[in-house]
């Protein structure tokens, strides 16, 4: 499948890089999140039983930007934003096949010491079947984490990968998260790179870890925000997430940062 690398729109004599999506959550009510801007209006649907499960979905307070993020409780199992299949929508393939990056602001309310604030989180992701591939970006005990099942784990328990050592810190409030994959499916060795609040924690790939980035996806299991298979170990607010076709670069990333003010992804980046 051909690589989709970014669109470029102009304004004002000035081009920008388009994000692959663009989710700033202002629009959408129980069932859906509606409006997504960039290149693919890929909305999300809620997980079934909205209705009476408290801190759920779209919220006013807080909110990073504009008046809405969307909020996903602790405690409770299965809560997620379904963005579909790459069956039924084939752009996720194309950005899972290649280096991609997901930015978002993420609200973490709670203060549970110093060693264990927010474990085992999850952000975004795709598929988590214990017998095949599946992946998904997030927080573990205060540090950036990500899981990636690899060929050779398919079938069994694969490793939740945290960047950086086990002092770990507590980011309570509003924090700018970025996961940069560099390299696509035929690359020898796909890098992971983690970044909080414009600190880079560095990467994981087969030569740190032994778990490069999986080169493989299923086409009929949903892409989500939340936690769609076990109860949250933390409340989390997202909002002004980005999705982006390419590897973002530390310059953009500090651009999306913007000294934690953050900006509106359609116009950030210039090509």
């Amino acid at each position: 499948m051909s690589k989709i690398v970014f669109r470029v729109t102009n304004s004002g004599g000035v081009s920008y890089i388009t994000p692959f999506a663009y989710y700033d959550f202002e629009t959408g009510g129980t069932q859906y999140v509606t409006n997504v801007l960039g290149t693919n209006n890929y909305t999300g649907s809620f997980s079934s039983d909205t209705d009476g499960i408290s801190n759920f979905g779209l919220d006013t307070d807080p909110a990073f930007m504009g008046s809405k993020s969307v909020q996903f409780p602790s405690g409770f199992t299965g809560r997620h934003l379904s963005l579909g299949t790459p069956e039924e929508r084939s752009s996720w393939s194309s950005l899972f096949s290649g280096s991609f990056s997901v930015a978002a602001w993420v609200y973490l309310p709670q203060t549970e010491g110093s060693n264990y604030l927010i474990q085992d989180t999850r952000i975004f992701g795709q598929n988590l079947k214990s017998n095949a591939y599946g992946f998904w970006f997030g927080t573990d005990r205060g540090k950036p984490a990500v899981y990636s099942r690899t060929a050779s784990e398919v079938g069994t328990q694969a490793a939740v990968q945290r960047f950086g050592n086990d002092n770990s810190t507590n980011y309570v409030g509003w924090n700018h998260f970025v996961f940069v994959v560099d390299g696509d499916t035929s690359a020898t060795n796909r890098r992971i790179k983690a970044y909080i609040n414009n600190t880079d924690f560095g990467y994981v790939d087969e030569s740190t870890s032994n778990a490069y980035f999986q080169k493989l996806f299923l086409d009929d299991e949903f892409v989500f925000f939340g936690n769609p298979q076990s109860a949250n170990k933390g409340e989390i607010n997202l909002d002004e997430v980005s999705l982006w076709s390419i590897a973002l670069s530390d310059a953009q990333v500090s651009t999306l940062y913007n000294s934690g003010n953050g900006v509106n992804a359609l116009s950030a980046l210039t090509s």
